[in-house]
């Protein structure tokens, strides 16, 4: 009877083991380094940006401004925001919802530690054109995709 019951649970402790294995390997902490590609597109985008910028940003998520806007960056601080399809503008207290392209390395370094799912596409020019995170797989309405288009730098 012992025998037959160490049998039966033989599968089941495996299986609890091998989960444990699995999921601590994506157990990844904040001192953890960047993906090589992230940090050479930084390197890139560090290169040609100056600090003051414009560019269209799209907020896909179950949140409070989800859709296109453009953002004006000035020396590396959003200045303002507004809807890029309403001309509607966001007040300055809603800017903490929206990113720098800096601050968009920092929630790919984020993501890339902490997400289930991280997919991200890059420009020639080094910004992230698209950013596609599932923070929990499986979860719903946790998921965030983040596009940047037209990015403007004046010549200095």
């Amino acid at each position: 009877m012992t025998t037959m019951m160490s049998r039966k649970l033989l599968p089941t402790l495996l299986l609890i083991v091998l989960s444990l294995g699995a999921s601590a390997c994506r157990i990844l902490g904040p001192d953890d380094p960047a993906s090589p590609q992230t940090e050479e597109n930084r390197a890139v985008w560090d290169a040609i940006q100056t600090g003051t910028y414009d560019y269209e940003l799209f907020r896909g998520c179950f949140c409070g401004h989800s859709g296109w806007f453009v953002v004006d960056v000035v020396d590396d601080r959003i200045s303002h925001v507004r809807g890029r399809d309403t001309d509607q503008v966001i007040p300055v207290e809603d800017y903490d919802q929206f990113w720098t392209i800096d601050d968009l390395f920092d929630l790919i370094d984020e993501a890339d530690a902490d997400a289930d799912d991280l997919e991200v596409t890059w420009s020639d020019t080094g910004w992230p054109v698209k950013i596609d995170i599932d923070w929990i797989r499986g979860a719903v309405d946790d998921e965030l995709v983040v596009e940047v288009a037209n990015v403007q730098i004046p010549l200095q």
